[in-house]
């Protein structure tokens, strides 16, 4: 906590900005692997929001991201660029579902910025390689790319759009000029970075009419929506390696000062509309302060304190003289580059966008803590579509704020929703455990007991000293819809985390769970409309302690469970040649980096078989498919040569020669990811006969 209470005086005397942590890191070749591993051992934290559990996830993420990191690494040495690149997006869209905030001050902090560091460094000089910049790839490390690319010499052919850039510079209404700096920006989109301006373009579909309105009620330039799209691509659970969050980026103390709520039970960073009014706040005071919006917006990027600084020393306020950060020196070109592009798509060739739907939504005030599967039941929608209408919703159910939460619920829904929470029964729409405080309980245990943080607890009982709590009174404790009173975890974590063995017998048609990050007995019990008691029978358990990844045998489902994954759809044909799908079962810390490897296939083939997109994680108990069997191209009817390992050969530079890949190399003579070779060495190869 200090470390964020420094930070926030910080913003206090500079003015802040929605990234100041923003930097470029100058790439130089790492010695080794490209982070530091942390101690494999659980941190202890005293935090009022941070559970046991949520640390051993924490440190597990951690744990896959330094591995895949070492796979782009590997990629990137063979020259590689584009696999590389992929490995690179894989671990920046795992890390953008943390947050570090929720592990202040602590090793696995550390290691966390170690790793981000380790990130920039490897876009950096991946994406100078590639001939396109991947549309996973994040909006942070695509902007670092087009500031080194500014300051390069050669700029790729643009020149049948010159002459649009200055035509279609006049039609804001705010000043957009078109000069040198402009120019290479606007060049940089329309080739390496055509693609992932193309996802943008097709994400404002949803957004450029709410924020354009927001604009425009607070007396702002409308065209500052663009500057939305260079903040975040428009994506409204961006996560920076700045620790900036949203669409419009915000930190969390900037967001503070404008109002923004971030607690356990939301993060309104996230959410589009309260979000987009904070910056519309912030922008205005920046340009009352400051005079100039090409100013305001640099102010926005690296704090008015600098912009003031550089004001003084230049003796201008001339936006395009004045001696500030690099990156600071390109947000205002990139900006408008990407508002003179964006406002015109077809003039430079994109001609075919498939915009996503507006952002429309119908509102419902609770004064309660609400169940979002019974909110979805309500409103007869689905959870997921109701976390896409509230992203900053950061637990299972609404929060317990004074004055009641606004649910936003599909448009054209509101009445059946009323309608139909009017007919739930009090004990099935409204769900609290009541706990009797014990002598020498305090609230630390209370919520670790129950799996919450004592910030939520707080909340619900409107305390207001977490030590001032008395034995004999009662707390009342937000349970999911349906869950068991009894206490969902133990304060003392599980000594093991190996998967547990049924000493009972299971149900005839028993399921199998595998427990998530969050996951509780009660919630699990609950799901699968059974006890507590019979899961810890079938499972062996001798407590209430459960870990992400442990397989749990429950019984028959109702309904389509709560917290499980739903099973993976059914690819289609992989090709002619496809026979039996070959099935394999996700192991814990496995990455598909890893997977593929295995089998011999490539990222994006299992991402297609198993209709994974470029965010998509995979967990323990997955089953994917990892390839199809075939009467022909088998190693059974291929003929099998021995190659023998010259000096100075790579593993690439030998499947290149032999048509094969290097994860079939790998495969067929059982070499591990980190496996050197050496002369002499002998290597069976399959060559199609």
């Amino acid at each position: 906590m200090r470390r964020v209470s420094i930070l926030f005086i910080i913003i206090l005397l500079l003015g802040g900005c929605s990234s100041t942590r923003r930097f470029i890191i100058p790439y130089s070749e790492p010695a080794g692997p490209p982070v530091i591993s942390g101690s494999s051992e659980a941190v202890a934290v005293d935090s009022q929001d941070v559970l046991p559990n949520d640390l051993i996830q924490f440190q597990a993420d951690l744990d896959q991201a330094e591995l895949i990191l070492q796979s782009s690494l590997e990629a990137r040495q063979s020259g590689l660029y584009e696999e590389a690149q992929k490995y690179l997006d894989e671990v920046a869209n795992l890390l953008a579902l943390k947050d570090i905030e929720e592990i202040p001050d602590s090793l696995l902090a550390v290691r966390y910025d170690r790793i981000l560091e380790s990130l920039s460094r490897e876009y950096y000089v991946v994406l100078a390689e590639v001939s396109e910049i991947s549309v996973a790839s994040p909006a942070w490390a695509i902007l670092n790319r087009i500031d080194e690319f500014a300051e390069e010499g050669d700029v790729p052919a643009c020149g049948q759009w010159v002459s649009t850039f200055s035509e279609l510079s006049g039609q804001f209404d705010m000043e957009i000029v078109v000069n040198e700096r402009v120019e290479k920006s606007l060049c940089f989109f329309l080739s390496q970075g055509r693609g992932a301006f193309q996802r943008w373009l097709e994400r404002s579909g949803q957004y450029l009419e709410m924020l354009r309105a927001v604009l425009r009620d607070e007396g702002l330039p409308t065209d500052l929506v663009y500057l939305s799209m260079i903040e975040s691509g428009f994506n409204p659970r961006a996560y920076s390696y700045a620790h900036a969050v949203g669409l419009w980026q915000f930190i969390r103390g900037t967001a503070r000062l404008y109002g923004l709520k971030v607690d356990w039970w939301v993060d309104e960073r996230r959410d589009p509309v309260k979000s987009t009014r904070a910056a519309a706040k912030y922008l205005k005071d920046l340009h009352r302060d400051l005079g100039d919006w090409k100013l305001a917006i640099a102010a926005y990027n690296c704090g008015k304190g600098r912009v003031d600084r550089a004001i003084r020393q230049a003796g201008t306020n001339d936006f395009w003289a004045l001696d500030l950060p690099r990156q600071t020196e390109n947000h205002v070109p990139i900006f408008m580059a990407a508002a003179i592009i964006a406002k015109n798509p077809g003039a430079f060739g994109f001609e075919t966008i498939a915009y996503e739907e507006s952002y429309t939504y119908d509102e419902v005030v609770l004064d309660h803590c609400l169940d979002l599967k019974v909110a979805a039941t309500c409103a007869a929608t689905t959870q997921s579509e109701l976390k896409d209408l509230n992203p900053e919703l950061r637990r299972w159910c609404t929060p317990v704020h004074k004055g009641g939460y606004r649910l936003k619920i599909p448009q054209g829904t509101k009445t059946q929703f009323e309608q139909a929470y009017a007919k739930i029964p009090d004990s099935k729409k409204v769900s609290w455990h009541r706990h009797k405080i014990r002598r020498g309980e305090t609230l630390s245990q209370i919520a670790q007991h129950y799996g919450i943080s004592q910030r939520a607890i707080m909340d619900a009982n409107t305390i207001s000293n977490r030590h001032r709590i008395h034995a004999g009174k009662y707390l009342l404790i937000p349970t999911p819809y349906g869950s068991s009173p009894v206490a969902a975890k133990s304060s003392t974590p599980a000594k093991s985390s190996t998967i547990p063995r049924p000493t009972a017998a299971a149900p005839k048609d028993g399921a199998v769970h595998v427990v998530r990050r969050g996951d509780t007995l009660w919630e699990i019990a609950s799901t699968y409309d059974t006890s507590i008691s019979k899961i810890r029978k079938w499972n062996g358990l001798k407590s209430n302690t459960i870990r992400p990844g442990d397989r749990l045998v429950v019984a028959p489902k109702k309904e389509e469970p709560l917290l499980a994954k739903v099973l993976l759809p059914t690819p289609a044909e992989a090709d002619e040649a496809s026979g039996e799908k070959i099935m394999y079962t996700v192991k814990r810390n496995d990455t598909l980096w890893k997977v593929s490897t295995k089998y011999g296939a490539t990222i994006d083939q299992l991402r297609t078989w198993n209709s994974l997109d470029g965010s998509s994680i995979i967990h323990p108990g997955d089953r994917l498919v990892v390839g199809f069997r075939s009467s022909e191209g088998s190693e059974e009817t291929n003929r099998e040569i021995v190659y023998t390992v010259r000096r100075g050969d790579t593993l690439w530079e030998i499947a290149k020669a032999h048509k094969v890949t290097v994860s079939e190399i790998r495969r067929w003579n059982n070499l591990h990811r980190n496996s050197k070779i050496y002369p002499g060495e002998k290597f069976k190869i399959y060559i199609p006969s």
